[in-house]
């Protein structure tokens, strides 16, 4: 359901089992990022979810757009193999946000994203403060799928405002 490539054989999120909890609960990450909270991390916790189940039919588009409308840098970015969070549904969702850069976003061309190492990560929509990616060859945890092509939006996007 996370990537249309792979049968689903781990709980969960259907990928196998890492080692991000044993980093992010352990006593020097707690301390070294002040984390003052007893619980523990864990992967896909039930309570965000809960509280987020909540609002489920409510669209937060308006609360995006503000942000936008400040000039804040917003990167919308789905894996191209994700079934649950598919890259159609998440250009399209981009291209309806209702902002002041609507039509610009709109008209805007999608163009293919070389990352600074040389791939071709992917393919990229921007205008103003909002950048699109889909990203190419992964599915819902792109980190996971694809670590440098990740690395390099991030910090590119961190850089730059935005995906090129």
């Amino acid at each position: 359901m996370y990537d249309i490539r792979e049968p689903c054989v781990e709980p969960g999120l259907c990928y196998p089992e890492d080692h991000l909890g044993e980093v992010l609960n352990s006593e020097l990450y707690r301390k070294r990022f002040n984390i003052t909270t007893e619980m523990p991390w864990e992967k896909c916790a039930s309570a965000p979810h809960m509280m987020l189940s909540f609002d489920q039919n409510k669209m937060a588009g308006h609360k995006l757009a503000q942000l936008l409308d400040n000039d804040v840098p917003i990167l919308i970015y789905n894996g191209d193999k994700d079934y649950i969070c598919n890259w159609v549904g998440g250009l399209a969702w981009t291209e309806a946000l209702d902002w002041t850069g609507y039509e610009g976003f709109k008209k805007a061309r999608v163009h293919t994203w070389k990352t600074e190492r040389g791939f071709k990560g992917g393919q990229s929509k921007h205008y103003g403060s909002l950048t699109f990616l889909r990203v190419f060859e992964a599915g819902h945890m792109v980190p996971m799928d694809q670590p440098a092509v990740a690395l390099d939006m991030l910090s590119e996007f961190i850089k730059t405002k935005t995906i090129n």
